[in-house]
């Protein structure tokens, strides 16, 4: 497949070829229907260099890459046919990618609105977030905490020791955002947190498994996953991707998380130079 050419030549490709090899990447829904004049267009490179990347890749010329694009394209959009007696790892990773992605567009159609809105404006009305986790959630907690400082969010992760806890949620108010996040039981300590956080005044989010576990009901806004019909969707993949996507909506509203990745990435360019010379 081309992308896999791709990944495995990437590596030994010039600097000029790897712009365009993540141009590709990047855009090949697009490129599958581009001539090579108007992909060395949006590279900002000649026709010739993109017919000398498509050889450097293995293929005869530029309609040999595209045609392997298109067939990348065409296998999008085929829905894949899985036995259901099926036991190859390779059926049973396809199944699992299926039925999560099953999940996923029914969140977008089963979580309200409402509640989508709601968590999204707790997010653009704090400048703090602490993360409270718990079991299988801590792995959840750990990457909204990543997430949520992409937004420009001071963030930290909550102890799990009470003591030290109670000491953390003292500092909490209403520019808190304490997020709650556990495993498929539930965890009444998380429940607990986010019930003294809003007594402190703080804003409260649970990304829970199910809307009966005790931190679903604690928190001021709760995001939950459509119910589970099958073992390999497993929810704690479905409410990392809704955690993904909330965070990215609230940054479209938040003019000081679009600058703060601005800087971001500024900085991080500046450390690759930096890195360069050494």
């Amino acid at each position: 497949m081309f992308l896999e050419t791709l990944r495995q030549e990437y590596p030994a490709l010039t600097k000029g070829q790897r712009i365009m090899a993540e141009y590709f990447v990047q855009n090949y829904r697009q490129a599958a229907f581009m001539t090579a004049a108007q992909v060395a267009a949006n590279v900002s490179m000649n026709e010739a260099t993109v017919v000398r990347f498509a050889q450097r890749l293995g293929y005869q010329g530029y309609p040999d890459l595209q045609r392997a694009i298109q067939e990348t394209v065409l296998l999008e959009l085929e829905e894949p046919t899985i036995p259901q007696d099926a036991t190859e790892p390779a059926d049973l990773f396809a199944r699992s990618l299926a039925e999560t992605g099953a999940r996923l567009r029914n969140a977008s159609s089963l979580i309200p609105r409402e509640q989508v809105t709601e968590a999204v404006a707790l997010l653009a009305r704090v400048s703090r977030a602490s993360i409270v986790s718990a079991g299988e959630g801590i792995a959840l907690g750990q990457h909204m905490a990543r997430r949520l400082r992409s937004l420009g969010l001071c963030t930290c992760t909550l102890p799990a020791d009470a003591g030290e806890m109670a000491q953390a949620l003292a500092d909490v108010g209403p520019d808190t955002l304490v997020v709650g996040c556990a495993g498929a039981r539930g965890s009444v300590q998380v429940a607990t947190a986010l019930k003294l956080a809003r007594q402190a005044g703080a804003q409260t989010l649970a990304l829970a498994h199910s809307p009966l576990t005790p931190e679903a009901h604690a928190s001021q806004v709760t995001l939950t996953p459509p119910p589970e019909q099958a073992a390999s969707a497993t929810p704690l993949v479905v409410l990392m991707a809704m955690g993904d996507c909330l965070v990215e909506a609230a940054a479209m509203v938040m003019p000081r998380a679009d600058a703060h990745r601005r800087q971001a990435r500024l900085l991080e360019q500046a450390l690759d130079q930096e890195e360069g010379r050494s």
